[in-house]
């Protein structure tokens, strides 16, 4: 297990939409971890400085000429990649150490699970049984390249990756793990984009969480599979959620 573990490619990607004041922090930790092989920015259609600070750190730059979204970003990335495994981070989270993405890294490495989500230091994940309803949409997360080939297309599309992800772990292959880590925290939209725009922007994200639940466990319609899917979601989290922060 050790050799065949120490075999495994590891490729980090950041997809980055205007985040030349703050992707600075998060690469400063993704380039200085000696077990990624790689890590690939993929700059969705900035306007601002966000590929030259990422090239200034060493990593590899992809550039988007419009913005595309943060599914068909990762996509990108992933195409690019070279790695067994995927680092996926967001550019402006905040308090990520290499003790966390050891964490998370870990039972994806052994083969333990399909995906490690690392969730932020957030009041609402300081309780464990409202983790067994929340969405689990935390940017850094390690997953396996198989798992990423089993999701169609139509669900690698902005914000729906996140909740596809979940859903094919736990649907088709051997699950997944998350935790709620002390420090870890991102800027909100309202701040980074100013109080309308935030808004609109949260908005978007969450028709996108609702329209891929939506396609995910109702289509095809039968009230048994529902059944099935939605029991089967809430024991495999109870389960998988890892106490403490």
């Amino acid at each position: 297990m050790a050799q065949q573990e120490n075999n495994k490619r590891i490729s980090a990607i950041v997809p980055a939409y205007n985040e030349a004041g703050r992707i600075e922090q998060v690469l400063s930790v993704l380039i200085s971890y000696p077990d990624f092989d790689e890590v690939i920015v993929i700059d969705d259609g900035s306007n601002d400085d966000t590929s030259d600070i990422a090239a200034r750190f060493g990593a590899q730059i992809a550039r988007n000429h419009e913005n595309i979204g943060k599914g068909r970003s990762i996509d990108r990335g992933i195409a690019m990649a070279k790695g067994d495994i995927i680092f996926c981070s967001d550019a402006d989270i905040i308090g990520l150490t290499h003790s966390m993405i050891d964490e998370i890294l870990l039972p994806v490495k052994e083969g333990r699970v399909d995906m490690f989500i690392g969730m932020q230091d957030r009041t609402i994940y300081s309780r464990r049984p409202i983790l067994l309803f929340t969405p689990l949409l935390g940017g850094q997360r390690a997953f396996t390249r198989e798992l990423w080939g089993r999701i169609p297309p139509e669900f690698k599309e902005r914000f729906r990756i996140e909740t596809a992800l979940n859903f094919y772990a736990i649907h088709t292959g051997k699950s997944f793990r998350c935790k709620a880590f002390s420090g870890l925290r991102q800027i909100i939209k309202e701040k980074k984009y100013g109080a309308l725009e935030g808004f609109l922007r949260r908005l978007g994200m969450f028709s996108d969480i609702i329209a891929a639940n939506w396609l995910l466990h109702m289509q095809p319609f039968s009230p048994l599979r529902l059944w099935r899917r939605l029991v089967r979601s809430f024991f495999v989290r109870r389960d998988n959620i890892t106490e403490g922060k």
